[in-house]
């Protein structure tokens, strides 16, 4: 019998996984088209699309919450998410578990990698 090994940097990339799909769930419910190309407005979020050469989830204004809500902007992620989790302190915790925030700062690139594939993904298959 074949015993797999998992390295540490697998187990990593599959939890950051995990916390990712629970964002794109998360704005499913909140913004349905939040991935598309050409946007419809949607409530209260401003209508934009999401720059995938621009994508960083270590950067406020580049990441998938300040690209959609005020890209370029330091605290457009702090703004989205203390819309969408309801205030600032529990956006902190609530943030990481979904994705679009990091302890770690090596995290970072790992979930601009997962969302990236994600949003490729959907607008290849839409």
């Amino acid at each position: 019998m074949k015993t797999i090994t998992k390295t540490a940097a697998d187990l990593r990339r599959e939890l950051l996984a995990e916390r990712v799909e629970r964002g794109v769930a998360l704005l499913d419910r909140e913004m349905p088209d939040w991935w598309e190309l050409d946007r419809k407005a949607s409530g209260y979020f401003a209508l934009t699309t999401i720059d995938l050469g621009l994508l960083d989830m270590g950067a406020s204004g580049w990441c998938v919450f300040g690209q959609l809500e005020n890209p370029g902007e330091d605290c457009a992620y702090v703004d989205m998410a203390r819309r969408v989790f309801g205030s600032e302190q529990a956006a902190g915790e609530a943030a990481i578990e979904h994705g679009v925030y990091a302890i770690r700062d090596v995290d970072y690139s790992v979930l601009t990698d997962l969302w990236r594939e994600v949003i490729e993904k959907r607008r290849a298959d839409a």
